[in-house]
């Protein structure tokens, strides 16, 4: 089920108003990202040399989340994202498969295997409706949504690495996951056009 967050947690509130409103698309890149804090959520990325960067709280954009239940034997989906509705411009991080088996019956067992999860290291871009892997959505301005289901091995400078996770916790229990990451890749459509994407970074998390 996808939902909406539009604050994450109390940390998040009043971010508005210590933070200058740096969310953009176009110019030149990379400049440095603005200061961030450690309760930000955000996307920074140049696509075909222009900078795009969304942050949580500013013109209107969201941390949004989607993942499965921990049903034993079903491979679920994990997705996480900035979204806003107007523009309509995002960007979606999805990770699979995560499967439970019938012994993950507790908390404890369910967030130490999504931790594993996720944990630091390199993934490769695969397109997740049928293989393990991650894929990076970038939907531009005029609603295209553009991924790397259809990247190729040949693609030169493709990587995605998770560098950092970390917990958020409510009285003494793990609620959430928080991921820092960074990337360059191609985003491809169905008909074969390509924007490549350089100097990426994003922090982005999700509810267990």
């Amino acid at each position: 089920m996808k939902r909406y967050l539009l604050v994450w947690m109390v940390l998040l509130i009043g971010l508005s108003s210590c933070i200058k409103d740096y969310s953009q698309e176009g110019g030149p890149g990379p400049d440095p990202l603005p200061p961030i804090t450690d309760t930000t959520f955000f996307v920074n990325m140049e696509v075909d040399g222009e900078k795009v960067v969304y942050i949580s709280g500013q013109n209107g954009y969201a941390l949004y989340f989607a993942s499965g239940a921990p049903v034993p034997n079903i491979p679920q989906t994990y997705a996480c994202g900035l979204v806003a509705n107007n523009p309509a411009s995002s960007f979606e991080f999805k990770k699979a498969f995560l499967t439970y088996s019938i012994a993950d019956s507790t908390r404890p067992i369910i967030t130490q295997k999504a931790l594993a999860f996720f944990a630091p290291g390199n993934y490769l871009y695969k397109d997740t409706d049928y293989l393990e892997g991650v894929r990076l959505t970038w939907t531009d301005p005029q609603g295209t949504a553009w991924n790397t289901g259809l990247v190729f091995s040949s693609d030169a400078d493709n990587n995605f690495i998770i560098t950092k996770t970390s917990t958020v916790t409510n009285a003494g229990q793990v609620i959430g996951i928080v991921m820092e990451a960074k990337f360059t890749c191609k985003l491809y459509i169905s008909n074969g056009q390509s924007k490549q994407v350089r100097n990426g970074t994003f922090r982005l998390g999700f509810w267990l």
